[in-house]
Parts: structure tokens; sequence; C-alpha cells
């Protein structure tokens, strides 16, 4: 019976194996419609679709218009699609180009086969999101350089430089590209050689080196001598640069310098010196397009989203607040901007990337002034400017509309009715109760005019325990808002699911009585909390206290004892002697109790059941505690040593009766009940007693949508992935202004999975190490979880 469980399972693991192999394998190409103002974007893979365009793109005020933040509001249509992750850039020239090969077969030196190189390309360049049609990428001879377009990608891979690239007059070679305002990337030696088409290599004349010079092109040697490719791991696999641009700049192994009105970027090596084959160098010229590093970018940000799977809708995206470069430009040069968004669609393993552009519109006719972080209740000062041209009277209405991110209206704060020949200036108290998260107010007048936005965040709500009696069911919490103490809001509560309770909020404080007669058992205690249309949870572990005696009186009384004791044996006997006849007592018998496998589990399930848990595995010492508690022999306790216990144990799991992970046991019939693995099971064990003894709030096995574990603390919220080598983990949904923590059994296991993670490829290993290399995402062991920072 056993074998065939075996064989059923291996066939099931083997079954989802292939399936995962076909869903990765798939390759996802579509069409792009581009226009001057705004680029459309619909493209399908497999069963995913996902089709979207920048529906507007502004500038808005932040923090007492201090400051900036770029605005991009996607709309979008998605079918069979989970999370949606939007990467959005504000960059001073437009990110949208064509993408040229140059055919350099006839003047090449050290080269991989070019077919080979067009068709990694062509597969590389998809997987970024960057083959939007067909004229997107397109391979050319060297001769007809003149046709490309101003502003395109122009890639050599020759190895030297070809000679009929090299400048012999102005304007000619590639100089003349540069000028185009074109972005060369070139695969070589330095410019000291060029070779002709018959493979003679030539030295460059100090004239060419003059010119070249005269547009920013100078290369310096970083050492002698050229290895061979070794592989140093991160974003690209090419390391042996041999020269960088004076002047330049380096953006990991690739030199690149402002030349002209373009850029020339270096991979500075022969291509067979500095990759194992073309499609590692593909990968590796298709990253550096995808990433743009060389383009200025004003700001950036990120957002993250679940969807349905059918849905239509839209989204915004907001740059972070700190690009003082962005916060300091003109109006000229925020409507000389583009905005760029990278959409990660995904299902699954399967999924999609898309490009979308827009031009930033950017419009000021008076100014908005409110604070950038506003606590909840808390009344702030909105100052407005409205500029009125005119020399009679003019009744002036204004009023400022909310909005969500997804310009979702929200609500409108009139601020009264004014006559005014000259430019308004008002200053409004007002206070705001709204989920935490991002919001646009837009000042209007009555006409709905526009005259200027503001961009500001509600902040989340701190709920802290200031009274905790179970035994008399009666709690006090203190509730407060980015250190502001939270007053006249409507609060709802309850306590693991029963007992609710509706109220306001007095002076920062919930007060909360559970029902006359009310028992509240032992254990791990959850309150759920309603506010500002957002739930908040808090645990408690509810323990019976135990008789303590402080050590002061302990060695008091052994003293007074100690003095009695003395007095007694220093005091003259009595003289009457009596004598008594006691008999010998047999010695006391210990039996040998027999369980069965059955017993043994159920202690598991009881243990649990006390503490109200659900599938977390016990340490020997816990299931040794547990049986004496639930087994009986003759209606009496059975004792058992740890060392029995741990003998007893181990004979379970050679049975198969009993796994283990690390020093916690757990019932075989548990990984089936819970469709999780022991390791992992074990890893949230004691991720539960290190929040349990941190005082953090956290959600239970299996309650989050989004995570293995949810983690709030001081009203800042983390996710947590479980990582077990036997089962994975779930898929990372990155958004912004999340913070991730992938956690595993010991160090060990961690280091393995960052080997094979820098040695995957593909989107989603892609995806991932892009937020680990920007401190989205950060890797812990339970060894260490003092690394989890909140």
């Amino acid at each position: 019976m056993a074998g065939r469980k075996t064989k059923v399972l291996v066939a099931v693991v083997v079954a989802v194996i292939i399936v995962a192999l076909i869903a990765s394998l798939a390759i996802y190409i579509g069409n792009l419609t581009r226009s001057l103002h705004s680029v459309n974007s619909t493209r399908a893979f497999g069963v995913i679709s996902f089709g979207g365009s920048i529906s507007s793109a502004s500038a808005l005020t932040y923090s007492d218009a201090a400051g900036l933040v770029g605005y991009a509001l996607v709309s979008y249509s998605a079918t069979n699609v989970s999370s949606v992750a939007m990467n959005l850039s504000i960059y001073t020239e437009n990110p949208d180009f064509r993408i040229y090969l140059l055919n350099v077969s006839s003047y090449c030196y050290d080269c991989f086969n070019e077919q080979q190189l067009l068709s990694g390309l062509s597969s590389s360049l998809a997987a970024y999101g960057l083959m939007t049609n067909q004229s997107t990428f397109s391979f050319v001879g060297i001769s007809n350089i003149g046709s490309i377009p101003n502003g395109s990608i122009v890639i050599i891979p020759s190895g030297l430089i070809p000679t009929v690239l090299m400048p012999a007059g102005n304007n000619t070679g590639i100089t003349s590209l540069l000028n185009r305002q074109d972005a060369v990337i070139y695969v070589g030696d330095n410019f000291n050689r060029s070779i002709g088409t018959d493979g003679i290599i030539f030295s460059t004349s100090q004239q060419q080196l003059n010119t070249l010079r005269q547009y920013g092109i100078a290369t310096a040697g970083l050492n002698s001598t050229r290895s061979r490719y070794t592989k140093t791991g991160g974003n690209f696999t090419f390391s042996n640069l041999t020269f960088s641009f004076v002047g330049g700049s380096n953006y990991g192994p690739v030199a690149y310098v402002r030349a002209g009105n373009g850029t020339l970027i270096a991979f500075s090596n022969y291509e067979t010196f500095g990759w194992n084959n073309a499609s590692a160098e593909a990968r590796d010229i298709a990253l550096s397009v995808e990433s743009r590093f060389w383009m200025n970018a004003l700001a950036s940000g990120t957002y993250g989203f679940s969807v349905q799977q059918h849905a239509n809708g839209t989204a915004g995206v907001f740059t972070t607040a700190s690009y003082p470069q962005y916060s300091n430009a003109s109006a000229q040069e925020l409507n000389d901007s583009y905005a760029f968004v990278k959409v990660f669609a995904r299902n699954g393993t399967a999924g999609t990337i898309d490009n979308l552009y827009s031009r930033v519109h950017f419009e000021q006719n008076g100014s908005l002034s409110m604070p950038g972080s506003i606590a909840q209740t808390q009344s702030v000062p909105i100052q407005i400017a409205m500029n009125v041209n005119g020399t009679a009277l003019q009744s002036v209405s204004p009023h400022i509309d909310i909005y969500n991110r997804n310009m979702s209206y929200i609500s409108t704060i009139p601020i009264g009715f004014f006559n005014t020949s000259t430019n308004l200036n008002i200053i409004k108290y007002t206070s705001f109760s709204l989920p935490q998260g991002s919001y646009i107010a837009i000042l209007r007048n009555f006409y709905d005019r526009y005259y200027s936005a503001a961009f500001f965040q509600m902040g989340n709500v701190t709920i802290t325990p200031v009274l905790l009696s179970f035994s008399n069911g009666t709690f006090v919490f203190s509730v407060s808002s980015n250190n502001y103490q939270i007053a006249n809001a409507t609060y709802s509560v309850e306590l693991n699911g029963q007992y609710n309770y509706s109220g306001v909020v007095e002076n920062g404080r919930i007060y909360y009585t559970l029902p006359k007669g009310t028992v509240v058992s032992y254990g791990n205690e959850s309150f759920g909390f309603g506010l500002f249309g957002t739930r908040y949870t808090y645990s408690e572990n509810y323990v019976k206290k135990i008789f303590h005696i402080p050590t002061f009186y302990i060695e008091f009384a052994i003293i007074a004892i100690v003095v009695v004791m003395l007095n007694l044996l220093l005091r003259a006997p009595i003289r009457d002697d009596y004598y008594i006849d006691v008999q010998e007592f047999p010695l006391v018998k210990k039996s040998t109790v027999k369980t069965t496998t059955d017993q043994v589990v159920n202690v598991f399930n009881r243990v649990n059941m006390m503490y109200h848990w659900h599938y977390m595995p016990l340490t020997p010492e816990e299931v040794k505690n547990g049986i004496g508690g639930v087994i009986k022999y003759n209606n009496m306790p059975v004792s058992i040593t740890l060392q029995n216990t741990q003998e007893m144990l181990s004979y379970l799991v050679d049975k198969g009766s009993i796994v283990f992970a690390g020093n916690y046991y757990a019932p075989k019939k548990w990984v089936a009940d819970s469709n999780h693995d022991v390791e992992y099971l074990a890893i949230f064990r004691k991720l539960r007693d290190y929040c349990v003894a941190h005082a953090m709030l956290f959600t239970d096995i299996d309650s989050s949508e989004v995570a293995d574990v949810s983690i709030t603390k001081s009203g800042v919220q983390i996710y947590i992935l479980i990582y077990s080598g036997i089962s994975g983990m779930k898929k990372i949904s990155l958004a912004a202004g999340s913070k991730w923590y992938i956690i595993f059994i010991n160090d060990e296991a961690r280091r393995n999975f960052q080997d094979k993670l820098y040695e995957a490829s593909g989107d989603e290993a892609e995806a991932l190490k892009m937020g680990i290399y920007y401190s989205y995402v950060k890797l812990a062991d339970t060894d260490n979880l003092n690394a989890i920072v909140i």
C-alpha cells in the first residue's frame, strides 16, 4: 500500500513539474501601437493578455509645494492576470527607440556567428518587452547607416571598430551617428586600431584620434592583459572590460560617455573574450537596452496590485518624493519630459512585459499647498492661490476634489465664494478620514477649470494595547496615526471573530468589554478592528499565570529556617525517650505503558488545540509535556523522560508516522491536511514564536492572499514568504512601498537559494534579482530572525 502511494505521489510531482516547464517556456510576443502623445500596447501570451495605455502623465506638488512627484495614470484591460507591477520613470529624452544591429560580418575580429547573435538578440529583446513590432529591431548593412532614424540604438559588435566608421572628416562614420542623438553600443577593443574588409588591422591616425577626442571619446586602459571569461555573478555576465572612457561613467562592467548629441556605450573586449557564447552576449546587450542606464531619469517609482482574472480599470503610479532634480525642474523642462511605464503582468509562472510611453503635461494656474503626509482625523492647513485676471470684480468659487491614486472620485472640499479682481490666496483648515494610501487633490473653480494639483499620503493606524484583562473581559487600546492621537472616529472591534462591538474613538482610546460571563480560553487571542475602511488585527498570547515568589523572599525564608533549626539543635534535649517501630516500605513500582501511534499523534492535535494553533510542529520537550497532559494510565497522568520521548519520536519517524525539520516534529498526516511540508510548518512556527515574543501583529497560516505571513508593528507592515527546500515558495508580487522578506530554515538553505537564483534567467528571476538589488526584497533565516527590520 505504501509503495502504491509513493508511486502516485511521484506521478503527481512529475506532472506538476511538466506543467511548470511548459508555462515557463511560453514566449510572449505581441503588438504595440504608437502615437506621438501616448503609446498603446496589447499583447497576448498564451492565456494571458494585457492591454494598456497612459491616459495622462503630469507632475504634482508635494509637501507644502516644496517638491514635485511624477504621476502616470494607466488604463488597462487584463485577461487571466492575477497581479500587475508598474515601474514609472520620468526621462528628459524619448525612451522609445528603434534598435539596429549593424552587419559587420566583413569587419569582425574574434567574433561569434552573426546569425546566432541576431537570433539571440531577437529573443532577448522580446523577453524584455522591447520587440514591440516588426520595425523595432532591424538588421542593417554597414553601408546603410545613413538610413537609420535619429534617436535610434545602433549595435556594433565588431571586436575592432570598422575602418569605414572611423572619422574621415567632419560628421562622418561613428561621429555622424552620435550627432544624430543615437546611442551606439560597441563591443570590442579601444579605438587605437580599426579593421578593414580584408581583415587587415590598421593603426588609428593621430588626426582621427584628435577628432574622436573632440567628441569626448578618449579611452583609458584598465590592465595590460585580457583573461578569458570568468563568471562573477550579478546582472551582467560580461566582466572582462579592458578600457573605460575618460570623463565617462560605468554601469557595472559597461563603460559609457556622452559624445556629441548621443551616447557611446562599450562592452570593452572582444566577443569571445567577454562571453561564452552569442546568447550570453545578446542577453547582456538586451539588458543594457532595457535598463536605459545612460538616459537622464529625473525621477522614478513603483506600484503593484492584484487584479481579478478578467478586469478593466485604471491604475496610478507615482515617483518617490526624493528627487530634487525633478522638484527643481522648470515648467518647460517638465513639459519636455517623457513618462515611461514598464508593466509586469503575471499569473502564476506566466507573465508579460509591456512598455508604455507618454509626454508629460504640466500646467499651473495657481498653487495648492498641503502637507505630504497627513494623519487620520488631523486638522491640517491647505493653502490655495488662484490666478485671477481682470480689472473688474469677479465671483470666484474654488473647491478641491479628492481622488484616490486611480483617479476614482472620493469627495469635494468646498472653499467658499469670493469677489476679487486680484489673485486669490486662502488658507483653509480641514481634516481627513481616509484609508491609508496615496491621494490626489485638484484645485478647480465653479466651472471645473483646473488650477493646480497636489499629492498627499494618508497615514496608517497604530493600535497599541493599554489594558488587556482577559479574566475580566475588559480591554483598552491606544489608537494613533503618524504619532497623532485619533479622535471622533467610528470603529468596530471583535475578538476571535466574535463579540462584535462598534463605537467612537474617545481621546485616542478604544474601550472594549466582553459580555458578562464570557470565558476566554488560554492561547492566542486575535482582535480585529475596523477603522477608516481598513481592517487591522492585534494578537496576544493569553497564558495561565504561574505563582512567582521573588528570590529575596526565598532567601529570607531559608535564613529563618536555618535559625530555627539551629535553635532546635542547640537546645538541651528532653530526656524522655520514645521508640517508633517503622516497617520497611516497598520500592515504588514503575509501570511500562504501551501507547499507540494514534495516541501520540493525538498529543500533537491536543497541544495545538490548547494554544489555538493550526498545524504547528512541536519540540521534543513540548511533546513530553503534552504526553503527561493527554495520555492516562489507570486514570493517572503518564510521566515520561525527555530521553524516552526522543527515542519514541525517532521510532515514529523511522516508521513514517512522524516527520521533522530541525528540532520540530509533526504528524505526517498534517502535510496532506495543510498542503504544506514539514519544513514550511517549522519555519512558520519559528516566525510565530518570534512575532509573539516581540509583540508583532501577524496573520495566521493560509490567511494572507499575497504572502505566507503579514507582520505589522507600529503601523508598519511587511510581507513574509516562506521558502521550503521541499516545495519552494509562493510567487512574489512587488508593490510600491511594500517590504518583503524571504525566510529560510537555515543559513545554508539561504545561500543555496541565492546561488541558484543568480544562475537562473527569465522574467521572474530577473524581477526577483532587481527586487533584492534595490532592497525591496530581503533574505533571512530562522536562526537570524532579528534581521527582520520593521
